[in-house]
């Protein structure tokens, strides 16, 4: 069997409802046929512009648009190696390594409209500067010329099992972000596993909120292509608080609407600010989903057990893995037979097939035939039949202090469960924030403040504890995302300068 990712992947019988106007699903429908005229297509363009096998391709995308994955499946055939970019928002993050790791680009490719989106023009202007051939296309053009977007003139497949299909970043979450490259046949081997893990089903109606911006996303991307028929894709949905009247609020609304109508049984999203908003939207319409899981690389919180329980979903499934893996090393649920004894730090048994996972003191171990072994970052205990997380193993320095957040972790327990804190040392202002989801009292904070302070013998002192409503908006699969606590508090920081002048 020659493993390479192409158009015989994608099931057969498959069903695109593609749409790319604000607060509107469904806009065009495509079966197979269509969407391989649409690979021929930009197989053709790309060749016709100097393509060649190993040419590194990137490009934005988004869940609404069906062409980036047209384009994604055309440069797999042609053996290109696809770049999975970050998203700089300004000036700053163009400098990080997340953002020009895999540059120069031979091949960038965006929907014109996103150089006027304020979170993505930024990003749009940097890797057009950084690639050798950029290609646009507009909304305007697409709905007047839909026509020359397609051709049953194929192109040969030129990839081999042995090529680079995907290029992309770790979440850098404990520190410089590190290089990762996946082959054709890694993919294949692991996709044909996943679809099992995940639970997917051929009569399943996919729902795609998420793009792909995170490695792992790809994983779960195209074994949903291989084994469910009907796949739903829908603009960019964002997790802020939706008032009746705004835009965010008419999002949600045909968004619930839809998954009626649609008989939705599977989304994909990635941020818990976007779930807990449409929970909220959920129970405030008393609409019901009874037959719809959620899946999302963030912690599963507590307070989701009562839209299982009241049945406005099926159920909530969370994978634990890394981009080295790019896959599910642990799977947890929060379903009917969970939810009364639902335990946030679960993450679960490990996955069987793919990976050979082991857990040595309080370590994860995994291997596959591609990787060789991997040793996470995190550290688990075996317990009541599973294993729960703990933490990261990460020492940082303070002061000339070794800290570990695992110590003031404990400490913080007396007040709510782990994973409604997150640790931020900041090394170079020498300062340590606590970020919480819980309101904790003055009297509260000074006690914890006092606590550290005594644990480390007063060479260590606490900065600031700061309330975040949803801290799942800062974690990558699963892990907390240094960059976006970092951002959360200089953005405390510069509020505070402003307040005291």
């Amino acid at each position: 069997m020659n493993k390479i990712i192409t158009r015989d992947w994608i099931n057969d019988e498959i069903v695109f409802h593609s749409g790319m106007k604000r607060n509107k699903l469904l806009v065009d429908t495509y079966i197979k046929k269509d969407f391989c005229e649409f690979i021929n297509y930009w197989k053709l363009t790309l060749l016709s512009k100097g393509a060649k096998r190993g040419d590194k391709i990137g490009f934005v995308i988004e869940p609404s648009d069906i062409h980036p994955y047209a384009v994604m499946f055309a440069a797999f055939e042609l053996g290109m190696k696809v770049v999975v970019l970050h998203r700089p928002n300004n000036d700053k993050e163009c400098l990080s390594a997340k953002s020009n790791t895999h540059l120069p680009l031979d091949f960038f490719i965006y929907l014109s409209v996103y150089k006027t989106h304020p979170l993505l023009s930024t990003a749009m202007r940097h890797y057009e500067k950084n690639s050798k051939v950029v290609l646009s296309y507009g909304p305007i053009e697409w709905e007047t010329k839909k026509h020359t977007f397609r051709t049953t003139e194929e192109s040969p497949i030129l990839a081999q099992p042995g090529d680079i299909a995907l290029l992309c970043n770790s979440s850098g979450t404990t520190g410089t972000p590190k290089l990762i490259s996946h082959s054709h046949e890694f993919f294949y081997d692991l996709c044909s596993y996943n679809w099992i893990e995940l639970k997917f089903n051929g009569d399943d109606h996919f729902l795609h909120l998420s793009s792909l911006h995170h490695g792992a996303a790809l994983s779960f991307f195209l074994p949903a292509l291989h084994i469910c028929k009907n796949h739903y894709f829908y603009n960019s949905i964002h997790g802020k608080g939706a008032i009746e009247g705004n835009e965010y609020y008419d999002q949600y609304f045909n968004l619930a609407n839809d998954c009626v109508k649609r008989g939705i049984t599977r989304i994909f999203c990635t941020h818990g600010a976007v779930l807990n908003e449409f929970i909220k939207h959920l129970e405030n319409r008393n609409i019901k989903l009874p037959h719809t899981n959620i899946m999302l690389l963030s912690f599963i919180s507590p307070e989701w057990c009562s839209a299982v329980k009241e049945g406005r979903l099926q159920s909530i499934s969370s994978p634990f893995g890394c981009s080295e893996l790019c896959g599910p090393v642990f799977m947890t649920w929060l379903d009917s037979y969970t939810v009364d004894n639902f335990n946030p730090k679960y993450l679960g048994m490990p996955t069987y097939g793919f990976y050979d996972t082991k857990v040595i003191d309080g370590r994860i171990h995994t291997s596959t035939p591609y990787t060789g072994e991997i040793v996470f970052d995190d550290i688990v205990e075996a317990k009541d039949n599973g294993y729960y997380f703990v933490s990261k193993n990460r020492l940082q320095k303070l002061n000339d202090i070794d800290i570990n957040p695992l110590d003031i972790i404990e400490i913080l327990e007396d007040y709510a469960t782990r994973y409604q804190f997150e640790i931020f040392i900041d090394e170079v202002y020498n300062e340590l924030y606590i970020l919480t989801s819980n309101v904790i009292a003055y009297t509260q904070k000074s006690y914890i403040k006092n606590e550290i302070d005594s644990f480390y013998h007063d060479n260590v002192t606490v900065t600031d504890i700061l309330y975040v409503p949803d801290l799942s908006e800062a974690t990558i699969s699963n892990k907390a995302d240094k960059d976006k606590l970092a951002g959360i508090v200089e953005k405390h920081r510069l509020t505070n300068r402003k307040d005291s002048v």
